[in-house]
């Protein structure tokens, strides 16, 4: 008799040797701590997401930039291109010029 007040006892193993109340008290606090981590990883996950639109916001921007450098470097360098093809043709006037005159 005193067997089978001990099982029901507060605190008794039961008769798979786990108390109830101890099995229900741990499974609650795991519980509770997936959720904590469940949530944390919906707020990093949003963090996430909010990283990565600003670093595609950023790398719009740089490409942007990058495009109008390139574009008036591209536009000096024909720029330049045109004047030397001018100072050449210039210059072979003046060479034909002057070889007319010296004769040859």
């Amino acid at each position: 008799m005193q067997a089978a007040e001990a099982d029901t006892a507060p605190g008794a193993d039961s008769a798979r040797g786990i108390d109830p109340r101890l099995f229900a008290i741990a499974l609650a606090v795991a519980i509770t701590e997936i959720i904590g981590t469940r949530a944390e990883v919906v707020d990093s996950r949003a963090e996430i997401t909010q990283d990565l639109a600003a670093l595609s916001d950023e790398v719009a921007g740089l490409r942007q930039q990058i495009n109008e450098h390139l574009n008036h470097a591209q536009t000096a360098l024909f720029h330049r291109v045109d004047s030397l093809h001018s100072d050449l043709d210039d210059l072979r006037l003046e060479l034909h010029r002057l070889l007319q005159k010296d004769g040859v």
